[in-house]
């Protein structure tokens, strides 16, 4: 199976949010019995592109994003504000459903979401409730 390294690295991203990894071969196990068969050399190369990094003592031992990609939307965006809309412009698509993310936000006034590949325009209730959220999403 070929995918664009995008939405390969989207699925990384999902498997290391799951769970922990020792090393990177036993990453590239866990891909390929979904279906994703990935060289060592390619998820070597992505891991690094998205910044992993190995975490624990003395050194670390597993894989890990990094402190900004662990937060619970696994947001890495650029926020624009316009009144009470906002519009996050991803680096990459994310693996997150956008009901969770909602469901976590809607207590502070995000009415809905709607993906569309790397951007997301989220919908608030009054532009306080925006620039709430956006300070929220840009400091995750």
């Amino acid at each position: 199976m070929s995918q664009i390294a995008p939405e390969r690295r989207a699925r990384i991203r999902s498997l290391l949010q799951e769970k922990s990894f020792a090393s990177q071969r036993v990453l590239a196990q866990s891909l390929k019995e979904q279906g994703l068969n990935i060289s060592l050399s390619t998820l070597s190369r992505d891991l690094k592109r998205m910044g992993v990094i190995r975490r624990g003592p003395r050194g670390g031992k597993e894989l890990a994003l990094p402190a900004k990609e662990q937060s619970p939307f696994g947001l890495a965006a650029v926020v624009s504000q316009q009144g009470h809309l906002l519009t996050l412009d991803l680096s990459e698509p994310l693996a997150v459903d956008p009901a969770r993310i909602q469901s976590r936000l809607e207590s502070r006034g995000l009415l809905g979401i709607i993906p569309r590949g790397h951007q997301w325009m989220l919908v608030c209730r009054d532009e306080a409730a925006a620039l709430q959220i956006k300070e929220l999403v840009t400091n995750l």
